[in-house]
């Protein structure tokens, strides 16, 4: 198995990263957490309060991509049935 191991800076815990070579998601994690955790009161209260407002932001354009799909495939359907109703009608005139 093709494995490596990667020290993390402060913890000193051996973390086995993925075959393909890229960090393991708790070595992320871990990095993440030790970030955090240096940071001053204020500086943690701005930084959660960024990182919720760029949730809520990415939140809303994937409800918003949601929403156009919906309208999309309603809109598909309308068509698809109109034409149907428009076409059988045309075909019944005609015999």
């Amino acid at each position: 198995m093709n494995t490596s191991r990667v020290i993390v800076p402060q913890s000193q815990k051996l973390v086995k990263s993925s075959q393909s070579g890229f960090p393991s998601l708790y070595y992320n994690f871990v990095r993440f957490v030790t970030f955090f955790n240096n940071l001053s009161g204020v500086q943690k209260l701005v930084f959660s309060g960024v990182g919720l407002l760029l949730g809520l932001a990415i939140l809303q354009a994937v409800l918003k991509l949601v929403a156009a799909v919906i309208s999309l495939a309603l809109l598909a359907i309308l068509v698809y049935v109109g034409y149907k109703f428009l076409v059988s009608n045309n075909s019944v005139n005609q015999q």
